[in-house]
């Protein structure tokens, strides 16, 4: 099964967590979230970090992610910051 990463840990990640557990398809690797403290485990899965965390993580083989945060607005400026950061990585 691929590990996949919730971004956002607040309602809509735990809805969308709930819902990859039903699907049966991936395997949740963790949250990535900037407002909870890393450690903190959210529906039995932990806040590995915010959002810089995350290229770490693809260097790691966690290459599949969901942005789980329910503000049309705030969820496109996330897209939008990991875009470019996935871009200055050339990855």
């Amino acid at each position: 099964m691929k590990k996949i990463l919730i971004i956002g840990a607040s309602g809509h990640g735990k809805v969308i967590a709930e819902a990859i557990e039903l699907g049966c398809k991936y395997s949740i690797h963790g949250y990535i979230d900037s407002f909870e403290p890393v450690g903190k485990r959210v529906l039995d899965y932990e806040i590995l970090g915010t959002e810089d965390y995350i290229s770490t993580l693809y260097a790691q083989g966690i290459t599949q992610g969901v942005i789980a945060i329910g503000d049309n607005w705030t969820r496109f400026l996330l897209y939008e910051k990991i875009k470019k950061l996935f871009q200055i990585l050339n990855l």
